[in-house]
């Protein structure tokens, strides 16, 4: 177009170092009237650095390596997004529910719906729960679900509510009773003492014979043995008192000591039955000494499992001091202490005038 300027931007690349011309002639459509003069190009090309060119493949490399890391954690993200659909799509099914019949399921269910009540299981128990849920069930001439019933008694105490006939109703209530009164009463078995002290009675009668063979090698008499049942023949009882004499002859033919008579042997044997009976009770002491230190430690953890949260509701319902704001001092004779830290002076008393509320005063003592 007429007096319409155009920019050209001329670059060049060689392959080798050197000063290089170039003449470019400028042709229009239509030719121009007055032919413009052609233009003389230079262009000087210097050897590349080495490090330059190092530096370059590194950035190149670098730039490549940024790129295949976003690709990859695009694809990643791409595979995460795909497997949480599908994990969110499955549904986990619906669990079947808990088998009442079954004594550990009664037992967990039982204690804790049962808990404020500190209520303990038994066979005995689940049987006559589960005897009375059925005769309610048949007073009220309708099969009740296990998957109705919590284990609790409120809930068994509901059911037993909605029989109509008042006799059985009371039979029922009555039997109810009964079960909490049992239920109240921990088995001895159920105890967490129990099997402690039974390892420990176990472990201690492990070691009489320990302490016997001791103790009767210290007196340099033979070892005790346990006496025979009465069933053995005459022939069998003979036999085994002439083993013992010579289990006996042989024990002071070792110990190169003088036997002893029966009489001898009877009353060190006293004295061993004293020293058994004596290492007994205190080896029984000590292991009752640390199991009284996990007994009073599981009690503190049972105190913790049954403790209640403090919420404020709960703490609005306890007892606690009146303070001001919970009495009402119009038209009342009030006595205010005032504690000041100043030295003592003579106490006296003047009446005043104190303002309670807008239009109303109060007599007060200082």
């Amino acid at each position: 177009m007429p007096q319409e300027k155009k920019t050209f931007v001329f670059t060049f690349r060689s392959e080798k170092e050197g000063i290089f011309y170039e003449e470019w002639q400028l042709h229009t459509i239509p030719e121009l009237p007055i032919k413009l003069p052609a233009i003389q190009l230079n262009g000087v090309a210097l050897k590349y650095d080495c490090d330059e060119l190092k530096y370059r493949a590194f950035k190149n490399c670098r730039r490549k390596l940024i790129s295949d890391r976003i690709e990859d954690h695009a694809k990643h993200t791409l595979a995460k997004e795909i497997i949480d659909d599908l994990v969110e799509a499955v549904r986990t099914p619906t669990p079947p529910p808990p088998n009442i019949r079954d004594p550990v399921v009664f037992c967990y269910l039982f204690e804790n719906n049962n808990r404020k009540l500190r209520l303990h299981f038994s066979q005995s128990i689940i049987d006559k729960y589960l005897d009375i849920l059925k005769r309610v069930g048949a007073e009220l001439k309708e099969e009740i679900p296990d998957p109705a019933v919590d284990c609790s008694i409120a809930c068994l105490s509901g059911y037993i509510q909605k029989v109509k006939d008042q006799r059985a109703r009371i039979h029922f209530s009555n039997e109810l009773k009964y079960l909490l009164e049992s239920a109240a009463n921990k088995a001895f078995d159920r105890s967490y003492a129990y099997p402690q002290l039974k390892n420990i009675t176990e472990s201690i009668v492990q070691l009489i014979p320990e302490i016997s063979d001791r103790l009767c090698e210290e007196q340099g008499i033979p070892a005790f043995t346990f006496e025979e049942p009465a069933d053995r023949t005459p022939e069998e009882l003979a036999k085994l008192d002439e083993d013992r004499k010579a289990a006996a002859a042989d024990f002071y033919k070792k110990a190169k000591k003088k036997p002893k008579s029966e009489d001898e042997v009877k009353e060190t044997w006293e004295e061993v039955k004293v020293g058994i009976t004596k290492e007994a009770q205190e080896e029984w002491a000590k292991r009752l000494d640390g199991l009284e230190r996990e007994l009073e430690k599981k009690q503190v953890e049972n105190s913790l499992l049954n403790y209640e949260r403090m919420d404020y509701s709960k703490y609005e319902t306890l007892s606690r001091k009146k303070s001001i704001l919970d009495e009402t001092v119009q038209e009342n004779i009030v006595l205010l202490r005032l504690d000041l830290e100043a030295e003592l002076s003579p106490i006296e008393y003047d009446e005043i005038e104190v303002t309670a509320e807008p239009g109303s005063s109060v007599k007060g003592m200082s």
